[in-house]
């Protein structure tokens, strides 16, 4: 395996404005009958790192770019982190370089 410096941090979900649309833009006509048109806005969430976490991976990606390294990032909140996370003795959000 090639030289790599590993990130474990750890992503929270946000919410997030997903589009802003209409109900008539959506369902403009259903049967000759015209909807009155409201505005709503659509949710969904997204990943961000936790602030910890973002200052761990901003040390990291500096440390991969003076070494010349690839980065791997494994995110603790999934169980395939948790899992690579616990093979490799890693508790908490961290970065090391791995031979």
């Amino acid at each position: 395996m090639a030289k790599a410096v590993e990130v474990f941090v750890h992503f929270k979900k946000v919410p997030a404005v997903a589009d802003h649309s209409s109900f008539a833009a959506n369902h403009a006509a259903c049967k000759g009958i015209f909807y009155k048109e409201e505005s709503y806005s659509k949710y969904k969430t997204k990943k961000a790192l936790t602030e910890r976490s973002q200052k761990i991976m901003e040390e990291a990606i500096q440390r991969a770019r003076e070494l010349n390294m690839k980065l791997r990032v494994y995110d603790l909140s999934t169980l395939k982190g948790k899992l690579v996370a616990k093979l490799n003795g890693v508790d908490s959000a961290t970065w090391r370089i791995r031979e």
